[in-house]
């Protein structure tokens, strides 16, 4: 199954923003979509959620040519790029604010890259700690989560074989602690 994103999570120290494109990411997992409303979404990262970014990428999968309105809610901010450009930009990092664009899009294949940073700013409200790449369906007035069918993984994790991980029964543990991990094409004990 190629559906969804691959996702990058990075704890950050002092060093920001500045240090993703060289830092190794502190958890790597498929996310079946980016809808994170709040922080509770996010509470199985391995991290304080005070300072941490994500980064998303693989394809927006397009079933026909048409408009297709975007949306990118995010506190406390990030962007959407869609075939190498910038198209959703929310770079206030105070509060939860949502962007939209309505894009004219052919069939097939869009790749997409999406940018997530929280970070603890003394706002009241910064625990809401939310990310959402959403749209607006034909006849709809109101956004909802792109869904998984709309996203495939990049192009390199393509196989027909290839073990992946959906989840585990936990994420925190001792050595010697028992898990189950959940995912397709992984071998069966014998």
């Amino acid at each position: 199954d190629r559906r969804g994103l691959y996702a990058e999570y990075f704890a950050l120290g002092d060093g920001g923003l500045a240090d993703l494109d060289t830092a190794n990411p502190d958890m790597v997992r498929i996310d079946r979509e980016v809808y994170f409303p709040d922080a509770e979404a996010f509470s199985d990262l391995p991290f304080t959620l005070d300072n941490f970014a994500a980064v998303w990428t693989g394809f927006l999968v397009i079933p026909e040519h048409g408009d297709y309105w975007l949306f990118w809610g995010a506190d406390n901010g990030g962007r959407v790029e869609l075939d190498g450009e910038t198209v959703l930009l929310q770079d206030g990092m105070v509060r939860y604010v949502e962007v939209s664009a309505v894009l004219t899009l052919a069939t097939g294949l869009h790749p997409l890259r999406i940018e997530f940073a929280q970070e603890h700013n003394n706002v009241a409200d910064w625990a809401k700690c939310a990310a959402n790449f959403m749209w607006v369906p034909q006849g709809q007035t109101k956004p909802v989560p792109v869904p998984t069918e709309m996203l495939m993984v990049p192009e390199w994790m393509w196989s027909d074989n290839a073990p992946i991980i959906t989840s585990l029964s936990k994420y925190e543990g001792e050595i010697g602690d028992e898990i189950t991990i959940n995912g397709q094409s992984l071998e069966e004990e014998e």
